[in-house]
């Protein structure tokens, strides 16, 4: 069978109209500049992030926003209260910086993301639990029961005593 000159006509022109549209948008329409949230999803839009608290600035970076995976990591280093801040601005950034067809492919790749970050939250707790239960605490004992006094001041001035000598 021979192609149908019309249809590629037809194909021709929407090539064509999608050119015009990136040349003149900077980038491809979607169905999201079109797009009228319900108030339950403005809701969720303004969200908490648990992805962008556990994993900021990888969470940024994949969402297409590298000037608030800066902010992270900048922030997180000179100003720690940062990362408790950008969590909270984090899904509105997302939808904005990054294409999405509809709400719903939007908000199921956040709830995965959110998924993965408290998970991430419940580890990191875990470790710390874990390793204050079997090696700070045993090591403090240690170097009690060593020094023979289990009043914290005694320790830490037998503790410099030995530094001193």
């Amino acid at each position: 069978m021979a192609p149908d000159p019309d249809r590629k006509k037809i194909e021709e022109i929407e090539m064509d109209q999608q050119i015009q549209s990136i040349l003149t948008h900077g980038e491809k329409e979607s169905a999201q500049d079109k797009l009228v949230l319900s108030p339950e999803d403005e809701k969720y839009l303004h969200g908490f992030s648990f992805a962008a608290l556990s994993f900021s600035a990888i969470y940024f970076y994949a969402m297409g926003d590298k000037l608030f995976a800066l902010a992270s990591v900048v922030g997180g280093v000179f100003f720690p209260p940062t990362l408790f801040i950008l969590p909270f601005f984090a899904r509105v950034r997302a939808w904005r910086m990054r294409k999405w067809y509809d709400f719903s492919e939007y908000k199921k790749i956040q709830k995965m993301w959110d998924a993965a970050g408290l998970y991430g939250i419940i580890l990191l707790v875990l470790v710390f639990y874990l390793s204050f239960q079997f090696f700070v605490i045993p090591l403090f004992h240690n170097l009690t029961n060593s020094l023979g006094t289990t009043d914290l001041n005694n320790v830490i001035q037998n503790a410099n005593e030995l530094l001193n000598q």
